[in-house]
């Protein structure tokens, strides 16, 4: 997704054998609300800038009412690592495009995972990789075309910034994307081994959430 305000560099176009990486650039009206990076530095918008990919295993397309998304183009099993998560940013809040790493720590992640789409039925989960970014892992058999998609629960406690009517249209949809901390008990077992770690343990600790 590409977030209110922002704009894809002139003359890209997604592809097959392509991949995205973050970038920023001020280029949003003065009235659009800053995204904070880290060590004081404060930018207007994400731009999506291309790269080479060394697997042509994935493919940005556009979808129907979520604008662009990940999709398959290859096979993939259950626990196969489906894109690895590399760190590009350190924030120094939450927001729409944030990956939380634990509880006051929220960073960005670079390549096509910003791309990919939140769904409350995913196919992928998380896994933290030795870096401490977040892989996405197949959680069931993806085939060639399927969208990848995850449950931004699964590195979120809090969510406060998708306001609107989620638009997964799952059977198990939830009405809107919401944070961990707001999954049923029941939701959160049926992640077990595909959520990001620190999540189970601000559930023990019972933290004072503060999505600022």
């Amino acid at each position: 997704m590409v977030p209110e305000g922002g704009e894809r560099r002139a003359g890209t176009r997604p592809t097959a054998t392509r991949n995205y990486v973050i970038v920023t650039r001020r280029v949003c009206p003065p009235d659009t609300i800053s995204i904070p990076f880290g060590k004081g530095v404060a930018v207007d918008s994400i731009v999506f800038e291309e790269m080479p990919t060394a697997d042509g295993g994935l493919e940005v397309r556009s979808t129907v009412g979520k604008g662009e998304g990940v999709f398959a183009a290859r096979s993939f099993q259950r626990g196969e690592i489906v894109l690895v998560g590399v760190i590009t940013h350190e924030l120094d809040r939450n927001h729409s495009h944030a990956s939380q790493l634990g509880e006051h720590r929220f960073v960005i992640h670079g390549g096509l995972v910003p791309k990919v789409n939140h769904s409350c039925e995913p196919n992928c989960g998380i896994r933290p990789n030795p870096t401490g970014a977040h892989d996405l892992v197949a959680r069931s058999p993806i085939a060639a075309s399927d969208e990848i998609t995850f449950d931004y629960a699964m590195r979120n406690y809090g969510i406060e910034h998708f306001p609107g009517t989620c638009g997964c249209s799952t059977a198990a949809c939830r009405g809107r994307t919401t944070g961990w901390k707001d999954l049923p008990a029941q939701r959160k077992a049926d992640y077990t081994g595909f959520v990001a770690p620190y999540l189970l343990d601000l559930d023990s600790r019972g933290p004072t959430w503060s999505n600022a």
